[in-house]
């Protein structure tokens, strides 16, 4: 009996020592607490644990230790377990480390008759949960911020279920459309088109619905006050329990994008008709001499048609002397990335037909030429007229060199007249003076031209006085 009660009390004392052990090595926090708070046991690893030697703690206050905004939580679960005298787990709190930390844990408890005092105490096991909660704190940050970025896109954020039935819209939706979020739940997708759209949509969310992806697909919605918003739609097949059970994703509105392309589109067919039907030849060519575009005109002139030439290079339309001297001019624009005119001619069956021909560097967004876009008048006319103006010039060089030989002969007539007529009235004066008559002479009008002094004696009038008088 005495070998008995040896061995039963050596098995005691082997059991406390292993318990002891345990508790000494454990990684959680293991402590004990009076029913007021007061704590009365805690394992050696808090020092480890929170920074505090273990005798720094006995007979202090738990509620010092608790973050305030978790205290009230783990008074009401002490007395909880305390009273009920059952296993109690899952209380959550922050407590101080000794550096100031707050750190998370996670405690489960139950109580215990302590035989020194015959007095239920609170016994409990924390749990460092510090790495979990931040991890979840970044969850949920994550989640607001996606819940954010979705909310304020401008894009519009969808998700439907297996039938197109619409459970979840951002706000966007209300400003492109001008529904109501609450106006769209429960209707599907397609309620919101015409039906030639809504037949391509669904036959791309039946793919959808199949494991595939939709990916920029285009397609148009009908707005509340009825007007047409164009979509590019991207979106994924959702699965759970590897089931599909609905699609998510974005549309971009590309309505105004669109606007622009038909005016674009508009703008495009009417320079192009304008570029048809100029009587200038247009074309365009690479730097090597590749046409690319030519108009009818152009095509007209050359005698082949726009298919002919296209692709083809200087050298295959023209003589190559004619060749050489359109690549010299296109050459310089290259390398200088200036204009240059260049006039040229072609020949036809009335004639050289001649151009005038502008030609124009187009860069690129480093300023390097990579065509040349080229505009040829027909100045054959004004070639025709300017040759005329040559022709007449010269035949009024001649008629002028002819004129001025007349002059110069009848200016020698005039002054050999001029000296027979002064002769002739030297005559008459001495003849007039020496005649004991009135000699006198009258033009075509009867005026006096001339009268000799005797008319002063004959009619009591001087010359002067008679001269430019009327013959009486």
């Amino acid at each position: 009996m005495t070998k008995f009660k040896a061995f039963k009390a050596a098995y005691a004392d082997e059991s406390v020592h292993r318990f002891r052990s345990f508790i000494e090595n454990a990684n959680d926090l293991i402590y004990t607490l009076t029913p007021t708070g007061i704590i009365t046991y805690v394992a050696p690893n808090v020092e480890e644990l929170l920074g505090y030697h273990s005798d720094e703690l006995v007979g202090r206050s738990f509620a010092s230790l608790i973050h305030p905004d978790e205290l009230q939580t783990c008074m009401v679960f002490l007395q909880k377990v305390l009273e009920s005298r059952t296993k109690q787990q899952g209380l959550e709190y922050r407590i101080r480390h000794k550096d100031g930390r707050w750190l998370w844990y996670v405690s489960n408890a139950t109580s215990t008759l302590d035989s020194s005092t015959d007095e239920y105490v609170f016994f409990g096991i924390g749990h460092d949960i510090n790495e979990r909660k931040q991890i979840e704190e970044s969850l949920k940050a994550s989640e607001r911020l996606y819940h954010s970025l979705v909310e304020t896109s401008q894009d519009l954020v969808w998700q439907c279920d297996v039938d197109g039935g619409i459970t979840y819209q951002n706000l966007a939706w209300e400003q492109v459309l001008g529904y109501e979020l609450h106006e769209m739940q429960g209707k599907k997708l397609f309620d919101f088109q015409s039906p030639e759209y809504a037949e391509l949509f669904l036959t791309e969310f039946n793919r959808l619905l199949e494991g595939e992806s939709i990916e920029q697909f285009e397609t148009v919605f009908i707005g509340k006050a009825g007007n047409q918003v164009h979509f590019v739609f991207n979106a994924l097949f959702l699965t759970k329990d590897e089931e599909i059970f609905g699609g998510s994703g974005t549309a971009h509105d590309i309505t105004h994008r669109k606007k622009m392309e038909n005016r674009l589109r508009e703008s495009e067919e009417k320079y192009r008709i304008l570029l048809e039907e100029s009587t200038d030849a247009i074309f365009s060519l690479t730097p090597e001499g590749r046409y690319i575009y030519v108009n009818k005109s152009f095509a007209g002139n050359i005698g082949k048609s726009a298919d002919e030439i296209i692709g083809r290079t200087l050298w295959d339309v023209f003589p190559k002397k004619e060749a050489d001297k359109r690549f010299a001019s296109l050459s310089r624009v290259c390398q200088t990335g200036k204009i240059d005119i260049l006039e040229v001619s072609i020949p036809s069956a009335t004639g050289n037909n001649h151009f005038m021909t502008t030609i124009t560097p187009i860069k690129d967004d480093d300023g390097e030429v990579i065509s040349a876009i080229c505009s040829a008048k027909n100045v054959t006319q004004l070639k025709v007229t300017e040759v005329a103006l040559r022709e007449m010039a010269c035949m009024l060089e001649k008629q002028k060199q002819e004129l001025k030989k007349l002059n110069q002969a009848l200016e020698f007539r005039v002054s050999e007249r001029t000296a027979e007529l002064l002769e002739f009235n030297d005559l008459f004066n001495r003849l007039a003076e020496q005649s004991r008559t009135v000699v006198w002479e009258v033009d075509a009008q009867g005026l006096y031209t001339n009268i000799s002094s005797m008319s002063e004696t004959v009619y009591g009038f001087r010359p002067d006085e008679v001269i430019g008088r009327m013959y009486f």
